[in-house]
């Protein structure tokens, strides 16, 4: 059982889903995470490390953060890192882990195709969004992820970004490209995204 009443109100909801997953699987929400798409998916340079493993490896890259005067600090040592990620976002990845995660999702290897299909497949319309600017035809929210249209492409999306980040993840299923972008810094990837997309749409 999953008790809510100890709760803020300010729980978000992604926070609330990881406790669903931690409480009928009987592992952490990173274990399982580890277990059932990490590890499974040969994601090796993917996980939820804690601020002292940040700190101690150096092959983790650190966050810069764009200042006001617009120089840049180092994420890590400002409150806006936390101890460990959380449902929320806050895991550490790869490009090629990433194509390794959307191989498996979309070859049907992490889901059975009907409910690869449900996830993957948009259900709400929503606004444009402003990234990239490539102006797409008509957009439905899926679950994580933006379900567009740009010409005869189909498109799937999901952008993050915070203090000392920024990524975008890009799949179009027909011409079989996928798409990431990670940065360390919270400056705009949006022309780097919109380079991209035109290449990908305009071929």
């Amino acid at each position: 059982e999953i008790s809510v009443r100890d709760w803020s109100s300010d729980v978000c909801s992604s926070d609330l889903l990881g406790a669903i997953v931690a409480a009928t699987s009987g592992l952490s929400y990173y274990d399982y995470l580890r277990r059932n798409i990490f590890s499974s998916t040969g994601m090796t340079h993917t996980d939820f490390p804690t601020k002292p493993q940040v700190l101690a490896d150096s092959s983790i890259a650190h966050g810069y953060m764009t200042q006001p005067t617009g120089g840049r600090v180092d994420v890590t040592t400002t409150p806006f890192f936390p101890y460990i990620g959380t449902p929320a976002g806050g895991a550490f990845s790869s490009a090629p882990d990433l194509l390794r995660y959307t191989t498996a999702l979309h070859s049907a290897r992490l889901l059975n195709p009907a409910f690869t299909h449900i996830l993957t497949t948009g259900k709400q319309p929503v606004a444009p969004s402003d990234l990239p600017s490539t102006p797409s035809q008509t957009q439905l929210y899926g679950y994580a992820h933006i379900d567009a249209a740009i010409g005869p492409h189909r498109l799937l999306w999901h952008s993050g970004s915070g203090p000392g980040r920024a990524n975008l993840l890009e799949v179009y299923p027909a011409p079989d490209w996928v798409v990431v972008i990670l940065s360390n810094y919270d400056t705009t990837i949006r022309p780097i995204a919109d380079l991209a997309r035109t290449l990908i749409t305009h071929q």
